[in-house]
């Protein structure tokens, strides 16, 4: 006398979220948009004042120079807008995605120190 069994199941067991949304998390979202506006204006902020490091150039008597300072002004000027794009949009679709993103718009804050420093070290030669 034989016992027929079910077949095994196929695939991993159902998990605790099989077929819902990941749950979103209002306190990551709420500091994620906090972060990207204060990195916005914080790049606002370079960007006005990153206007009158052309000054620096009144002391210029040669082309390298001037050369130099143009460099180092651009560098400040385009380095929030370096930092913030892309941290944003990577911030965004992690939030779609239901992923923890509070963590993305810090990274843009070392990218932009790091351009600044380097745009103003053209101005100090």
């Amino acid at each position: 006398m034989s016992t027929a069994y079910p077949p095994p199941a196929a695939g991993p067991p159902p998990s605790l979220y099989a077929g819902a949304e990941r749950p979103r998390r209002s306190a990551d979202v709420t500091v994620t948009i906090v972060l990207i506006v204060v990195l916005a204006l914080a790049g606002l902020t370079s960007l006005t004042f990153g206007l009158f490091l052309v000054m620096a150039s009144d002391s210029c008597r040669d082309s390298d120079c001037t050369d130099r300072v143009a460099t180092g002004v651009l560098l400040v000027e385009f380095a929030p807008i370096v930092a913030w794009v892309p941290t944003t949009v990577w911030a965004v679709v992690r939030m779609v995605r239901r992923k923890v993103a509070f963590w993305v718009p810090l990274l843009g804050i070392p990218v932009y120190l790091a351009l600044v420093v380097a745009g103003l070290s053209f101005l100090g030669t």
